[in-house]
């Protein structure tokens, strides 16, 4: 499936800190040419233009983060980087000190979206780590880089870890149970879905 990102930006409410925001748009294409492709992305990427206003809601969910200096474990995959990158920016910008575990799981580095950006992000922060795993890394593994899944239990976690989990249900219902194994509280996993949450329903 081909990955493509569209970024737009517009003005912000009085008093953020950022003059723009920035979306970020996967365009969902049909996988088998029956079921649907995404209305909205598709439009996007074939109508939206550099100039054009997009009018958005503020943004809203379930990830935010508490205060304090508690450890902090980041997984993502696909494009559930996003949430992430707005994490770790304002981290940054707020030269934390906060232990940060980041993982994220692509399809490959290509595939990978705002991969330098995150780079950057987790190079700002002292104590931030990240651990990437790509199905088909297409470069020699590095250190944190390895192939196949997300696998959280090859990680060594710290206690009192507060989790933040974005991507597809079946790699968030994954780290999920993986990190209840490990000891993690389910009050202190949470996770947000793009779309409906199917989740819940199952």
């Amino acid at each position: 499936m081909q990955q493509l990102r569209a970024l737009f930006e517009h003005a912000a409410v009085e008093g953020s800190r950022r003059k723009t925001w920035r979306i970020t748009v996967k365009r969902e294409r049909s996988a088998d040419g029956r079921a649907p492709e995404g209305e909205v992305s598709s439009w996007l990427h074939a109508h939206a233009r550099p100039g054009d206003i997009v009018k958005v809601s503020l943004p809203f969910g379930d990830l935010a983060v508490p205060e304090g200096d508690s450890p902090l474990l980041l997984a993502s995959a696909g494009i559930g980087i996003t949430p992430m990158l707005s994490i770790l920016d304002h981290l940054a910008d707020a030269s934390s000190g906060r232990r940060v575990t980041v993982v994220h799981a692509d399809r490959s580095p290509a595939h990978h979206a705002h991969r330098l950006e995150l780079d950057d992000l987790v190079g700002r922060l002292p104590h931030a780590t990240p651990h990437l795993w790509y199905e088909s890394p297409q470069e020699p593994v590095q250190p944190r880089v390895r192939r196949g899944r997300a696998d959280v239990t090859r990680l060594t976690l710290p206690e009192h870890a507060s989790a933040f989990l974005c991507g597809p249900p079946a790699f968030m219902q994954g780290v999920r149970g993986d990190l209840l194994t490990q000891g993690l509280s389910p009050k202190d996993i949470r996770y947000e879905v793009f779309g409906p949450d199917l989740w819940l329903s199952e």
